[in-house]
């Protein structure tokens, strides 16, 4: 948690949550429809997590690094996503600006999405007119430039080295890989590091494109990558940057949010069931509501032939056309050859340490230590037992 709360935050000091790629709408087309809905939920949740993170903070201000939609024209249902969203944070007093990521892009004479709701006076975008644009948040004059990144653009795109003041503290934005940061065979615009190095006149540079939350200090300015909201630290997130007018102050990464997680435990016993594949897909489907990755834990004991029946390759292509996510945990499965072998189970090691005690005294050095061990391991014996009859 940060060390600067609302309460004693001071004026001239403020608090600004960056992320990226939230990509709304990314879905491919060619998944089955209830997994297509699943990887779309996945998506707006993630946008919401934003939001309510950043009314907790609570931030006086979000800024998007590209990528809050998947295209150019999202879909109707998209936008009334992302506009609902930003209505909260618009609600609740905290300014919103974004940039295009280089795909959110809209051909000439036509309007995107991110403009679409610019022009609705929900968001703020930064990059649709070249220069540096200067905003007030809790006394600060906080200057915002955006680097212009298209579609087809390759290279380094931080050209101009040398900015002017225009503010109390200067954000550059790009939706672009920092070289640091980018793996190797990265595709797209890279900033270079020899670039960052030179640069004068910027306190914050915020790179979106890496999913992964990452920070540097690089010459005279601070560069983070906020990742992406959609997955759990360390692999996605956003940040928190708290500043003033003698620079930054704190940078914290949060992480994203994790999976709505559903799971199915499916007894070995249920297995042997007549109805166990009707039985188990309709537990797949109670699973499967309001979560985008479902586990199918399957424990206990079977018979190899009752596993070979129970067709747990049909249910697991069932599992999968119902969320984009969906995995099979069969590590608490033990098969045996027959029904009714069950094995020694979980007792057998207490009676191995039965057996050992009545049967060898050399292994212990007194009377006395054989005498102990034994009451402790009867007792636990004892106990196992009254368990196992409760089971």
């Amino acid at each position: 948690m940060s060390f600067l709360t609302a309460n004693n935050r001071p004026r001239g000091v403020a608090r600004v949550l960056f992320c990226a790629d939230v990509r709304l709408g990314d879905a491919p087309v060619w998944l089955p429809a209830k997994q297509r809905q699943s990887a779309l939920l996945e998506r707006r949740l993630a946008f919401g997590a934003l939001v309510n993170a950043a009314k907790q903070a609570p931030a006086d201000g979000v800024v998007i690094c590209g990528g809050l939609f998947s295209r150019h024209d999202p879909q109707p249902s998209e936008i009334a996503a992302a506009a609902a969203g930003l209505e909260t944070l618009r609600d609740a007093g905290i300014a919103c600006l974004a940039i295009h990521a280089p795909d959110e892009r809209s051909p000439e004479d036509s309007v995107s999405g991110l403009d679409l709701l610019s022009r609705l006076g929900l968001i703020q975008c930064v990059d649709l007119k070249p220069g540096t644009r200067v905003f007030e948040l809790r006394g600060l004059r906080v200057a915002v430039t955006a680097l212009a990144v298209g579609p087809s653009f390759r290279g380094n795109p931080l050209r101009q080295l040398n900015f002017a003041p225009a503010g109390d503290f200067h954000v550059l934005l790009a939706h672009a890989w920092i070289e640091q940061f980018a793996p190797a065979g990265a595709s797209g615009p890279i900033i270079d590091s020899d670039s960052i190095n030179a640069l004068t006149g910027v306190n914050l540079l915020v790179a979106g494109g890496s999913p992964q939350p990452q920070r540097i200090r690089a010459g005279r300015a601070t560069v983070i990558a906020p990742g992406a909201p959609l997955r759990p630290a360390p692999d996605g997130g956003f940040a928190n940057v708290t500043f003033g007018k003698n620079g930054i102050l704190e940078v914290q990464f949060e992480s994203g949010v994790g999976l709505p997680a559903g799971e199915v435990l499916v007894p070995a016993s249920l297995l042997a069931a007549q109805d166990a594949n009707a039985r188990i897909r309709r537990m797949l489907d109670e699973a499967a509501v309001g979560s985008t990755e479902v586990t199918m834990r399957v424990y206990g004991r079977t018979a190899a032939a009752v596993l070979r029946e129970a067709g747990l390759a049909e249910l697991c292509e069932y599992g999968r056309s119902l969320t984009a996510c969906f995995s099979l945990d069969v590590s608490g499965l033990l098969t045996v050859e027959e029904p009714e072998d069950c094995g020694r189970g979980p007792l057998a090691v207490i009676e191995e340490i039965e057996e050992l005690l009545e049967a060898d005294d050399s292994t212990w050095s007194s009377p006395e230590e054989r005498i102990a061990a034994r009451s402790e391991i009867g007792a636990m014996l004892r106990d196992a037992r009254r368990i196992g009859s409760l089971a």
